[in-house]
């Protein structure tokens, strides 16, 4: 498969995270960020699945689209979630509600 590259900008903290977990792992920071976008895409593909779901995705968006939704979960799976990503976590299933209306598919 061809190689293309993908020029990206990200925050200071997170390359540092990036490193220490390469170098922990005996990866190349190219190798973990592949292997780390891979895994991230698979979970955003399968909550945009079952965000398209007629019952399931309605379900799924009040719970995780609310603050409150958002919270109960985070206590029932025994996490926390920071206030900014919570609402990051709300306007995003709200774009992908919304795209998913309009015949879109990831809510960009």
């Amino acid at each position: 498969m061809a190689r293309e590259l993908l020029p990206i900008r990200l925050e200071e903290d997170l390359i540092r995270r990036i490193d220490a977990l390469a170098a922990r792992t005996g990866q190349t920071r190219t190798a973990l960020v592949e292997r780390l976008i891979l895994v991230g895409l698979g979970e955003v593909e399968d909550i945009v699945g079952l965000l398209s779901a007629p019952v399931v995705g309605a379900l799924l968006a009040k719970l995780v689209g609310t603050e409150r939704g958002q919270k109960l979960l985070a206590e029932v799976i025994g996490e926390s979630v920071e206030p900014a990503k919570r609402s990051a976590q709300r306007e995003w299933v709200a774009n992908v509600r919304k795209s998913r209306r309009k015949g879109g598919s990831d809510g960009r």
